[in-house]
């Protein structure tokens, strides 16, 4: 699964997509913490905004995928996606 996020952001920056929007329903992570790592860096490294959608209603986005919520608010990029646009400040 990492691997075709990764490979869909690559998709979309050469196709020159403005924004890559995933989904996600998920009750924890599949793959190691280290390779969630390298994707949540792909994603905040992203040339285009990344957005991450917990959906359809009833999904969840829990544990370590749950944390790519976070990471595409944090990588500069504003999208907005429903009805609220979040932006997270991490302390460097």
């Amino acid at each position: 699964v990492a691997t075709e996020i990764e490979h869909a952001i690559d998709r979309a920056v050469a196709d020159g997509s403005q924004a890559l929007i995933l989904q996600l329903n998920s009750k924890g992570a599949v793959v190691s913490r280290q390779r969630m790592e390298r994707l949540a860096t792909k994603i905040a490294d992203a040339p285009i905004p990344v957005a991450v959608w917990v959906g359809p209603s009833g999904a969840r986005g829990l544990g370590l995928p749950g944390q790519l919520i976070g990471v595409a608010a944090a990588s500069g990029h504003t999208v907005p996606t429903g009805a609220a646009t979040y932006r997270i400040v991490v302390p460097a």
